[in-house]
């Protein structure tokens, strides 16, 4: 008996997918896949499926056998997002979220959009971004710089910086909301000074924010 959260369920049906896509780029059946891993064809399939159930052992020899993104060259950059090996991409909604406008408009800078767009996974904003990102239910996402130098994800997986000059700036900005003012209005102006000070400066900069 296992007993498997939420997260690691959406994980494993990520990393099987993952894995049923370099098969078939590959161009194997699943009977030969199983020959190669050493499993029946039913134990074969349970990994496609992301079955928590199957030995961990097996795992490794089947993601050893495909290989993972680590083995492609993150040289090219954002045209790497055509590569056929590279699957499903999560892109925050266009409509709602400044970073998933910026995103689009660096892919069609670099004349991949149409390619993207087809395997593209839509968040409702960043935040489901990250999440897609961090269940490992994507390939790749677009992300604001700050989550990925974040303690949360600072150190996992792999990143390249998307170039300043193949997307709008994205504004940044504080204001005092209602409620705020009528309750503690004088701490969020303190506050908001402090934001321009100089320590405050070099936590933003830590994190990946350009500064005016």
């Amino acid at each position: 008996m296992v007993a498997v959260t939420l997260s690691e369920f959406e994980a494993l049906a990520g990393l099987g997918a993952r894995l049923r896509r370099r098969r078939l780029l590959a161009g194997e059946p699943q009977a030969r896949a199983a020959s190669r891993v050493g499993v029946s064809v039913p134990t074969y399939r349970k990994l496609e499926q992301g079955d928590p159930a199957v030995q961990i052992g097996i795992w490794v020899r089947a993601i050893g056998l495909y290989g993972t993104l680590s083995d492609l060259d993150l040289t090219p950059g954002v045209p790497l997002l055509a590569d056929p090996r590279v699957g499903k991409v999560a892109i925050a909604n266009p409509r709602l979220a400044p970073y998933g406008r910026a995103a689009l408009e660096t892919l069609a800078q670099y004349q991949v959009a149409d390619a993207v767009w087809a395997k593209a996974v839509f968040g409702e904003n960043v935040s489901q971004v990250n999440q897609y990102i961090y269940s490992r239910n994507v390939d790749v996402g677009f992300t604001a710089k700050s989550a990925v130098l974040s303690p949360t994800m600072r150190g996992k997986g792999h990143w390249i910086d998307v170039p300043r000059d193949t997307y709008q700036p994205i504004a940044q900005g504080v204001v005092i909301l209602k409620h705020g003012a009528d309750n503690a209005e004088a701490d969020c102006r303190r506050f908001i000074q402090f934001l321009a000070s100089a320590p405050a400066r070099e936590i933003l900069a830590a994190y990946g924010y350009g500064l005016p």
